[in-house]
């Protein structure tokens, strides 16, 4: 299950260059009881000529979905058993039946839930419809919100009419609970520079941008990592509010804001690293047990944004294990059961490849 992870371009005139500290977070390794090295098993399929540039990778354990935009389309399914491809979907465009090409989403439920940060619309998929070989199959939009002062970088579905939100509510709170009809019901957790004043409303949303993962078979459940940091926040939804599950930080990211004059009147903004600052959380994934987290504390300048470092953490958020992977990866995708991890990768010759581990219990 997973992801909502996006980045935020769209603040008219905003430029995004991220950045966490600098040295090695002793920290966040320390916690960990055990540490374990995973072995990489073959699998059979997941043709890399079926596959474009990863952005992202989801599976529920029967389909494996990889968002790599190419030929008008967002998405390629697979089924996991097998590593068959199974065809391509997510029409690009904004027409009926066609999404932004910016879309993040993750599986749940046999469906397939898709967000767009820019357009604020959310759209669920059948993957019923998909697999029967109806892969222009149209989505059902399920809302298009229009929350004042949300700036939205990952999203749970709690209902088909509430929704919880991750990124910055009112430049002071990094989650929101709100309704199809624009209501917000709560907010909660304040962001960590809500009282800096180097940072304005417009470069707080850029500087709390993140990944999101929700727990398989309870979209009520929602880890959230920022991005170039050590922190992650557990939430869930009781009723009408939104409750701190557990607060996992260990190094908040290290931004500079900065306003540019663009000339003609009109000024652009940044937040943008400091020297040396750490990648943090490169992503997330989730099964019914617990939350996995691809983490890296290379510094920015030096770093292919990939890492061999996988966090794991119950949904209670207690640290469990450390692996690592034989080979670096820049996206991963657990099944709901936590039997298999998939990995995103690089050959030697740049192409992009699906890999696997068997997770032992």
């Amino acid at each position: 299950m997973r992801k909502i992870v996006y980045l935020i371009f769209c603040v008219e005139c905003m430029l995004l260059l991220s950045g966490c500290h600098a040295d090695k977070n002793q920290e966040i390794w320390n916690v960990f009881p055990s540490s374990q090295s995973l072995v990489r098993r073959t699998v059979a399929g997941f043709d890399k000529d079926s596959i474009a540039v990863i952005e992202v990778l989801d599976c529920d354990g029967e389909n494996l979905v990889v968002m790599d935009l190419h030929a008008g389309m967002c998405y390629t399914l697979f089924d996991v058993a097998t590593g068959r491809y199974v065809g391509r979907f997510g029409a690009l465009g904004q027409g009926p039946g066609e999404i932004d090409g910016m879309c993040v989403g993750y599986l749940s439920g046999r469906c397939f839930t898709a967000f767009s940060p820019q357009t604020r619309r959310i759209w669920r998929y059948s993957m019923d419809s998909l697999r029967a070989g109806r892969a222009n199959a149209s989505p059902l939009l399920l809302a298009t919100y229009e929350v004042p002062e949300l700036e939205a970088s990952a999203l749970a579905v709690c209902s088909d009419s509430l929704f919880m939100a991750a990124g910055t509510y009112r430049s002071a709170q990094q989650y929101c609970l709100f309704t199809r009809e624009n209501s917000v019901w709560d907010s909660a957790v304040d962001i960590y520079n809500k009282d800096d004043d180097a940072f304005n409303a417009y470069t707080r949303p850029l500087a709390n941008q993140g990944i999101g993962v929700v727990r398989p078979g309870a979209g009520h459940y929602l880890a959230y990592a920022l991005l170039f940091s050590a922190n992650m926040d557990i939430l869930s939804v009781n009723g009408n509010r939104i409750s701190l599950v557990k607060s996992l930080h260990y190094g908040d990211p290290d931004f500079e804001s900065q306003a540019i004059d663009m000339g003609g009147g009109m000024t652009g903004y940044s937040a943008t690293p400091a020297r040396r600052s750490a990648v943090g959380y490169l992503d997330l994934c989730a099964s019914r047990q617990g939350i996995y987290a691809l983490y890296s504390d290379v510094p920015f300048e030096e770093s292919r944004r990939s890492s061999r470092d996988v966090l794991y953490f119950d949904w209670a958020g207690n640290p469990v294990a450390h692996y690592t992977l034989e080979a670096d990866a820049f996206h991963i995708a657990v099944d709901p059961e936590g039997r298999s991890l998939y990995t995103a990768e690089r050959s030697e010759a740049g192409e992009h490849l699906i890999g696997c581990y068997n997770l032992s219990k």
